[in-house]
C-alpha cells in the first residue's frame, strides 16, 4: 500500500507565458518592488507563492506524484530538451546535475561538484564529491565526467553547439578535478552544468548506442515507463546526501491543465505543472501554494523573411507588426487572460531591455503597406497556425486585423502532428508557435 503526501503539501508550478517577436498573450506584473504594468490583472512575478517554511523532521516513506506538463519519451537527455517541462524533473532526479541554482542568492552551487571556482572567467576548476558512486556502482570520477560532456557534445544535446564553441578543453587534473578551459571569460558558464550538460551519465548508459539506459547519480533510480501514463523513479539508497526521504516519485500524465490543476486541488496529485493562462489565473485567485514562473518566447509569431518572401520587406514586417493588437489577441486566443504585450522580453523581466513595445496603429501600418505596393508588391501573406480550438480562435483574429490594414491573407490551419518544422517543405510568410523557456533547476 503507498503512502501518499499530506494534503498541505500540496502544491503547482506555474508557467506564466510571455509573448514576443510580434504579440501574444504575456505576463507584465511586476516583481517585489518593480512597476507593475498598468495593463496587468495578475500578478505573474516569478516568486514562490503561499509556500509555508517547513517545520519539523522529514518522515520516511511516502510516494510523491507529480502531473507533467509534457511526456519524457527519451531520458537520455542529448536527444530531447531537458527542461521541466519536457522530461527535465524526471532527468534532474535520476542523473542530478554537477551545479544547481539558488534563485533567492541568484548563485551557483555545487550539486554533484563540490565547487566549481575560477580566478578569471576564463579557466575553471571543477572539484567533484568523494565517494559518489553511480547506480551501477561505478566510480563518479573526473574522466567519466569528462567522457559524458563530450558524448553531450558529439550527439549535439541542448546548448552543444555552445559548448562546443566555448570549452577549449577539459583534463582530469586527479579522479576528482577537471580543468576546464574555455575560449572566453563567461562568468555564467556554471549555467550550462545546471541542466542538460551537467546531467552527468554513467559510462554504461551510453556505451550501446542501440540500447541507451537511464543510469545516473542522481538521488532516484530509474524503475518503469508506461508510454502516455506514467513514470516511476524509486529512492536511492547510496545517494551522496543520503537517502531521499520519499521511496518514489511518479510522473504521470493528466491531458490538459484543466484535468491536472483539477486533480491537484482533489488530491489526485501532490504537484501540478500548469501553463494555461485561464487555468493559471485561477490557481492564483485561489490562494495555491506555489512556484510562479515566467517564461518568455511562450505565445510568438515568426516573420519568414527569406529572400523572395513578403517578410524580405522591412515596411512589411512592420506592418504587421502594427496591425495587431494583442489585447484583441488574448480576448480571441485565451478568453482574455494573460497581460499582452508586443515586448520581445516582458518589461518586469531582469532582461528587459528598458524599450517600449511597438504600438498597434493601422492607419501607420496601411501607409507603409501602400509604400510596400508601389514598389511591386502584391498585398498577400498566408498565415499557418494549429487547429486546437485557441490557435484557429487567434488566428481568425490575426486574419482579421491584417486584412483590415489591408493585407490580403491566406489561413492555412495545420494539426499539430502534421505541422512542418522550420526545414519543412511548407514556408509560409507568417507562423504561429507556442514554446516556453526557462531558467535552470533552483
Amino acid at each position: 500500500m503507498k503512502t501518499r503526501i499530506p494534503t498541505r503539501a500540496r502544491w503547482a508550478v506555474l508557467l506564466s507565458a510571455s509573448a514576443l517577436v510580434v504579440t501574444g498573450c504575456a505576463d507584465t506584473a511586476a516583481e517585489d518592488g518593480a512597476d507593475k504594468d498598468a495593463s496587468g490583472k495578475v500578478d505573474y512575478a516569478t516568486r514562490l507563492m503561499n509556500v509555508e517554511e517547513a517545520s519539523g523532521d522529514p518522515v520516511r516513506g511516502g510516494t510523491l506524484r507529480v502531473s507533467e506538463y509534457s511526456e519524457a519519451r527519451t531520458l537520455n537527455p542529448t536527444q530531447t530538451f531537458p527542461t521541466g517541462t519536457t522530461g527535465g524533473n524526471i532527468m534532474a532526479a535520476v542523473y542530478d546535475t554537477l551545479v544547481s541554482y539558488d534563485p533567492v542568492t541568484d548563485e551557483y552551487e555545487g550539486q554533484l561538484a563540490e565547487s566549481l571556482e575560477s580566478d578569471d572567467f576564463t579557466t575553471r576548476t571543477l572539484k567533484l564529491r568523494d565517494g559518489v558512486t553511480f547506480h551501477d556502482g561505478t566510480p563518479f570520477s573526473a574522466k567519466a565526467v569528462i567522457a559524458s560532456l563530450e558524448y553531450y557534445d558529439s550527439s549535439y544535446g541542448m546548448n552543444a553547439t555552445l559548448l562546443k564553441q566555448e570549452i577549449k578543453s577539459l583534463t582530469a587534473v586527479d579522479d576528482l578535478t577537471v580543468e576546464i578551459k574555455l575560449a572566453n571569460p563567461r562568468a555564467k558558464f556554471p549555467n550550462m552544468l545546471a541542466s542538460g550538460a551537467g546531467m552527468i551519465l554513467a559510462p554504461a548508459a551510453y556505451k550501446d548506442p542501440a540500447a541507451f539506459k537511464p543510469i545516473g547519480a542522481g538521488p532516484f533510480t530509474f524503475t518503469s515507463y508506461a508510454p502516455a501514463e506514467k513514470t516511476v523513479v524509486t529512492a536511492n539508497p547510496d545517494y551522496w546526501n543520503g537517502r531521499p526521504a520519499l521511496d518514489s516519485i511518479e510522473f504521470v500524465l493528466l491531458g490538459t491543465d484543466s484535468t491536472a490543476y483539477e486533480s491537484l486541488q482533489s488530491g489526485g496529485v501532490d504537484v501540478a505543472t500548469l501553463r494555461g493562462a485561464a487555468v493559471i489565473d485561477e490557481a492564483i485567485a485561489d490562494g495555491t501554494a506555489g512556484m510562479v514562473n515566467r517564461a518568455s518566447l511562450a505565445n510568438n509569431f515568426w516573420i519568414n523573411n527569406r529572400e523572395g518572401f513578403p517578410g524580405e520587406d522591412k515596411r512589411v514586417r512592420q506592418a504587421i507588426a502594427l496591425a495587431i493588437d494583442p489585447v484583441v489577441f488574448c480576448d480571441r486566443a485565451s478568453g482574455g487572460h494573460g497581460d499582452p504585450t508586443k515586448l520581445l522580453i516582458s518589461g518586469d523581466s531582469r532582461w528587459a531591455p528598458g524599450v517600449e513595445p511597438m504600438p498597434t496603429d493601422v492607419d501607420a501600418a496601411k501607409a507603409l503597406l501602400e509604400e510596400a505596393t508601389a514598389d511591386g508588391y502584391d498585398g498577400k501573406i498566408s498565415f499557418t497556425a494549429r487547429t486546437d480550438r485557441a490557435s484557429q480562435a487567434g488566428a481568425l483574429a490575426v486574419k482579421a486585423m491584417l486584412e483590415a490594414a489591408g493585407f490580403e491573407v491566406k489561413l492555412d490551419l495545420l494539426p499539430e502532428r502534421g505541422r512542418p518544422g522550420p526545414e519543412g517543405l511548407h514556408r509560409p510568410q507568417l507562423r504561429h508557435r507556442r514554446r516556453g523557456l526557462e531558467h535552470p533547476r533552483g
